[in-house]
């Protein structure tokens, strides 16, 4: 039981590490989060689009509302196991990544911050998540998904 705990703490130690470094931030931004002004659609268009793009890379949509898109994928494979052991336990969920996108009329434009997090759910019911805002290659990921919309 030590060995697997010492185990889980070294992976532990790597995954948060490794969450840190990486590339710079490629855009700052007023939030710290990936975000894009989009002047030249409605906010309509813009949730469109998101759900679209969301839907091409496999995620499932939890809400689409007015102002806000909420997109959900299961995290499998070795960085689902990683995930797991930072955040979760032996009777936890498989976690998920989430992206919130929150679209609000801005200075005669649409601003669109994208927040993304992962979660699983505990034995009890209680949902433990981690905000992924430090991890620049997913921030730059998001930003260039925003841009390009």
């Amino acid at each position: 039981m030590k060995r697997t705990t010492t185990i889980a703490t070294i992976i532990l130690i790597a995954s948060l590490a490794g969450c840190a470094s990486g590339p710079p931030v490629n855009k700052a931004t007023r939030s710290g989060y990936a975000e894009a002004m989009i002047p030249h659609l409605n906010g309509e268009e813009i949730r469109d689009r998101i759900v679209s793009r969301c839907l091409d890379r496999g995620h499932s949509i939890e809400t689409s509302t007015e102002t806000q898109v909420v997109c959900r994928k299961r995290i499998d494979g070795a960085a689902g196991i990683m995930t797991w052991a930072m955040i979760g336990n032996s009777y936890s969920t498989q976690p998920d990544v989430v992206l919130r996108f929150t679209i609000a009329n801005s200075e005669g434009a649409y601003r669109v911050v994208a927040q993304p997090h992962v979660e699983t759910q505990m034995a009890m019911g209680q949902m433990r998540r981690m905000d992924l805002k430090e991890n620049n290659e997913l921030r730059n990921n998001i930003q260039a998904f925003l841009d390009s919309i």
